[in-house]
């Protein structure tokens, strides 16, 4: 700049402008994983006066914590240059960035501890009975696969309850959940790690349950529909047969006794001898159990195939230690039975029974002072027949 004094011409010192810039240096997050791939975007960005992007300022950066990748090292046509930062170090880091001779600090970042979750179950399925426990286990570790001790464990599920949890990890960085559930189908677990979810599941299953136990008739059917009930028949002879019905188990039913008086045939029980006490389990293909035991109120150790005169007849039952079947006997077998000439081992016919009719008169047969029994129609009469058909077995209560 010039300026004319009288006859003189005078300059002034050259003025340099400068343009004025406008950096900023910012983070995408605040908080990542210390696992070397977890990354922190950071963004120069530089703006003139006018607030107009600066193309091709150098950016230099640097950290104190962590690896920079992807760096840019030049801003590029909107004023921008990128870096990511990564770290298997966990701490604080503080990234800062030279642009143009002015020295930028981004705030502080923290990289937290890499947590290394991992959910087991100790069963895939469970009954729904409320009691069936499943067991879940969360591990949690380092990145060097050590356990990490006193780490928040926050528990959730659905379709049970969770009637156990630990809400910290021990020692070994393990914590445990015992979930149950009376609602049958698939149920999942969260444990919540460190704002890290891991979810396992469990299927609960209809619980095997003892329904009823029916009689079988000799064509193997029901023809009498006689239900026992889950507690089974107390009336029992050679050959009886009962069938027992279960529900909620999956696949076939694998019934079992520990006594060799039964016979078990897939769900069909056939007596053999006296079955008081004799117990049955049956599991299914879950491993899940239902017993049953049975109680003997009446047992009759010869049933009703052959007739005979009465003094025989009590000669045979004595000889087995028993004697002539009470008219109480027989009507308990009628009653829980039905018409018992449709089982094996009866036949359709006329017993005599042990018990009196009247008091044997002087010169009476001693046959005739007895009740008989017509087995189809629970029908009771006085004995008028020498020979008749008649059974063994006496009350065990």
């Amino acid at each position: 700049m010039t300026v004319a004094v009288g006859s003189e011409t005078v300059m002034a010192s050259p003025i340099r402008f400068i343009t004025s810039l406008t950096h900023t240096l910012q983070a995408d997050k605040q908080t990542v994983i210390a696992d070397g791939q977890d990354s922190i975007l950071y963004t120069v960005n530089v703006r003139d006066a006018a607030d107009r992007p600066v193309a091709n300022s150098k950016v230099q950066w640097s950290a104190d914590n962590g690896q920079l990748l992807d760096k840019q090292e030049q801003t590029n046509s909107q004023g921008e240059a990128t870096a990511r930062l990564v770290s298997r170090t966990a701490g604080m880091a503080t990234v800062s960035a030279e642009v143009s001779g002015k020295m930028l600090n981004a705030s502080p970042v923290t990289f937290k501890r890499l947590l290394k979750p991992a959910i087991t179950v100790d069963k895939t399925r469970a009954a729904a009975d409320g009691e069936d426990r499943v067991i879940f286990t969360v591990t949690v570790t380092d990145i060097h696969g050590q356990g990490l001790a006193d780490k928040v464990v926050d528990w959730s599920g659905n379709l049970g309850e969770m009637i156990f949890a630990e809400g910290w990890t021990d020692s070994q960085g393990n914590a445990t959940a015992t979930f149950v559930s009376r609602h049958a189908g698939p149920a999942l677990v969260t444990a919540d790690v460190g704002e890290q979810p891991i979810v396992s599941s469990v299927e609960f299953i209809p619980p095997l349950r003892l329904v009823d136990t029916v009689a079988v008739d000799s064509e193997g059917g029901n023809a009498n529909q006689k239900s026992f009930g889950i507690r089974g028949p107390f009336v029992f002879w050679h050959g009886a047969k009962f069938r027992i019905i279960t529900a909620g188990n999956t696949g076939g039913v694998n019934w079992q006794s520990d006594s060799p008086s039964v016979m078990v045939s897939g769900n069909v029980v056939t007596v053999q001898q006296n079955p008081d006490g004799v117990r049955f389990t049956d599991t299914d293909e879950t491993g899940q159990q239902v017993e049953l035991t049975l109680t003997v109120h009446t047992w009759f150790e010869r049933s009703g195939l052959t007739e005979d005169f009465y003094s025989n007849a009590n000669q045979i039952c004595q000889s087995l230690g028993s004697r002539i079947a009470s008219k109480y006997a027989l009507e308990q077998l009628c009653k829980e039975w039905g018409n018992f000439y449709l089982y094996d081992g009866w036949v359709r016919e006329f017993y005599v029974t042990s018990t009196d009719y009247l008091a044997a008169r002087s010169g009476s047969a001693e046959h005739q002072a007895k009740w008989v029994f017509w087995a189809e129609t629970d029908r009771w009469t006085r004995n008028a027949w020498a020979m008749t058909g008649f059974a063994c077995g006496k009350q065990q209560y």
